[in-house]
């Protein structure tokens, strides 16, 4: 297993930054070998302020015949990240397990926010889930998941984050309405497919990036992943200028810790007024999300 560890600490040093680490992995059916791996992972970490893990990082079902592991949550995988979170006084986003729907035989992909006490504070059920075939991997996540219908936002040490997962990265309109929310920056932690990846990953994110003028954190499987098709690595970090400040390997594990600046968000928007620029579009569209734009944001 291969390690990167990098610490840009002296990056943004005379700016109000906010310390972000994400970790790249490759997890699979075996509960047990994925947590053993994450626990090396994040025993590699030391200062940080905010821990990002991808979609399904504790357990990655590759065909329709391994186990779903699901919980309550909280539950045992919820706990072994709660236990990491109070011991590096960090908040931790699990990027997504499988939440128990009782009554169901389906479940929810849902994110787990923790505090630094190891609380959670706050969930996301994955909103769009991703029915595809493409290059002959099929993909059926409808089969096993029920979606979430809610957008969700958490603020960390006086940043807003925006909360989704991997194939929400497709739907500009949820990103837009984080935005209009006046987040910071949105979290994108996923399992994205490595012949999609290799086009659409780092285009879009950068895209949700500039539309939105937000930081956006997007932790990645690699590896085989669902329909036992492979996934892309290349972890990213993008400012709200759309620089890439970080693009992890294509087919390694990887830790990375960054800061990220309020200084750098509020100079974007204001050389580059966008939200205040937003126009209501007359039509009789019908939208998941309210777009009425918020005054306070616009301060």
């Amino acid at each position: 297993m291969v390690l990167l560890y990098r610490n840009y600490s002296k990056l943004n040093s005379m700016n109000t930054s906010f310390l972000v680490s994400i970790i790249q992995c490759n997890s699979g059916p075996n509960l047990t070998e994925n947590l053993a791996s994450l626990d090396k992972q994040l025993n590699s970490l030391s200062r940080t302020d905010l821990i990002i893990l991808p979609e399904m990082a504790a357990h990655r079902r590759i065909t329709r015949n391994d186990r779903m592991e699901q919980e309550i949550i909280p539950g045992p995988i919820t706990s072994f990240f709660s236990a990491h979170a109070q011991r590096l006084q960090s908040w931790l986003i699990i990027g997504s397990l499988c939440e128990t729907i009782p009554g169901s035989t389906k479940v929810y992909n849902t994110m787990v926010v923790l505090n630094p006490n190891g609380d959670v504070v706050t969930t996301y059920r994955k909103i769009h889930l991703f029915d595809c075939d493409i290059a002959g991997n099929s993909v059926n996540e409808s089969a096993s998941f029920e979606p979430g219908d809610t957008p969700q936002t958490v603020t960390i040490n006086g940043f807003k984050l925006g909360l989704t997962i991997c194939y929400d990265l497709r739907f500009p309109e949820l990103f837009q309405d984080y935005s209009q929310r006046g987040v910071d920056m949105i979290i994108v932690p996923s399992s994205f497919t490595y012949e999609t990846g290799k086009v659409h990953w780092k285009t879009l994110l950068k895209a949700r990036a500039i539309e939105t003028q937000s930081y956006i954190i997007a932790a990645n499987q690699y590896g085989q992943g669902g329909g036992n098709g492979p996934t892309y690595g290349h972890s990213l970090i993008i400012d709200p200028w759309g620089m890439t400040l970080y693009e992890g390997p294509e087919s390694e594990d990887a830790v990375v810790t960054l800061p990220l600046s309020k200084e750098k968000i509020q100079s974007v928007r204001t050389q580059l007024p966008i939200l205040k620029h937003k126009r209501n579009h007359r039509g009789n569209h019908k939208h998941l999300y309210n777009f009425a734009i918020d005054p306070d944001n616009l301060r």
